[in-house]
């Protein structure tokens, strides 16, 4: 099977919260850039932007930034390294501040995810028709009528991800590696959303990306691959590793047998 997405994909992270920005802005960035390298691995040519809306967008020290640029050269040699770009470049950093009234939804705890797409697309100057948006955000998006919460929907065109009920915060759960459980969740849900833009049919495998039933934020902690029922040869049981020291890294996806993301330390 071959993937079918056409055109640009477009990746927007959209903070309100300016300590959410600096605490969890790095680690998501970063869940960006490996949802594309996954991809990447079946359709090289897939062409990918990131942007990075806030009014405060988090930077990376020049000795930080040194060491990432030698990453990025063994990279281009052909050896699996893992880095992080400098965080991010200037063209991707969009200082703005979307007016939370401009965003509401019907609920006072909630935004609408139509009027978050709308907006996105008008600080990226994006075409209203434009397809293969994401959307990673850090505020509650509106649940259908009788749902308690929702982690992600796809809508006008865009794909839109709350980051807010992934968060262990959030649930009052203990959880000493936080960050790297909110990235994993996120990363999970944005690779499902990319796989339906790309043409991936959802599935009844509860392991893999494209699995249907998400119906808690716990479900994307078992969802660490993309199951061989899918047909691509190049991303089959091939995922992520989930508990890792620093969620900032991007990470290099692999092989199934490689992977510990089932259990957290």
């Amino acid at each position: 099977m071959q993937l079918k997405g056409t055109g640009t994909f477009v990746q927007a992270l959209l903070f309100f919260d300016e300590r959410n920005s600096l605490e969890q802005g790095p680690a998501l960035w970063a869940a960006l850039h490996e949802v594309e390298r996954f991809y990447r691995r079946a359709e090289p040519n897939l062409s990918f932007q990131r942007y990075f809306i806030s009014s405060t967008v988090p930077t990376i020290s020049t000795i930080t930034s040194a060491w990432r640029n030698i990453g990025r050269l063994l990279t281009r040699q052909g050896l699996e390294y893992e880095y992080t770009p400098d965080v991010p470049q200037d063209r991707e950093r969009v200082t703005a501040t979307i007016p939370p009234t401009a965003v509401a939804g019907p609920s006072p705890k909630t935004y609408d995810q139509n009027k978050l797409a709308l907006e996105v697309r008008r600080h990226l100057n994006l075409g209203a028709s434009a397809d293969n948006l994401l959307i990673v955000t850090d505020r509650p998006i509106t649940p259908p009528e009788g749902w308690r919460y929702i982690i992600w929907e796809i809508t006008s065109g865009a794909g839109v991800i709350s980051t807010a009920t992934v968060d262990p915060n959030y649930w009052r759960d203990s959880e000493p590696n936080r960050i790297a459980r909110i990235k994993h969740r996120t990363r999970s849900a944005a690779i499902t959303i990319t796989g339906c833009q790309l043409g991936l049919s959802r599935c009844e495998n509860p392991g893999c990306y494209m699995f249907d039933d998400v119906d808690s934020y716990a479900v994307l902690d078992l969802m660490v691959e993309l199951g061989p029922e899918h047909g691509i040869e190049a991303l089959s049981s091939t995922g992520f590793e989930a508990d890792v020291n620093d969620p900032s890294v991007v990470q290099v996806p692999v092989v199934k047998d490689r992977i510990r993301a089932r259990r957290w330390r």
